[in-house]
């Protein structure tokens, strides 16, 4: 099931610590098949080096496991709250890299902290 997604999300996972943009296991790409609404996610406490597209967990909207012998990534209801609340978005990735900072990219939430994130 979703063998193609499985393949694309393990790949931009593995590319997350070669940039920098993790530590250790924390921080993951998902992505959305717009067909059935499946999410294909890292699971839980993988290592990315060791990581494979079967190792991939497949959940329905609702973060039941639909496909997978692993437990999704902790950050799977941040993922799945993104894709209910913004149809146009089919990809989504959190990363807790320490060197790097984004300037709010909503208006409310820049109305609110402006750009104190960006200037660390």
């Amino acid at each position: 099931m979703l063998e193609e997604l499985k393949k694309r999300v393990q790949r931009l996972n593995v590319l997350l610590p070669k940039n920098n943009l993790v530590t250790m296991t924390s921080g993951n790409v998902s992505a959305r098949d717009e067909k059935t609404g499946y999410v294909v996610i890292k699971p839980s406490g993988t290592s990315y080096d060791k990581m494979t597209p079967e190792d991939m967990v497949v959940v329905g909207p609702s973060g039941r496991v639909v496909e997978g012998s692993r437990k999704p990534s902790v950050d799977t209801a941040t993922h799945l709250y993104i894709y209910r609340n913004r149809a146009d978005v089919v990809q989504v990735g959190d990363t807790l890299a320490s060197r790097y900072v984004i300037s709010p990219m909503y208006e409310k939430f820049a109305y609110l902290f402006g750009n104190a994130f960006a200037q660390r």
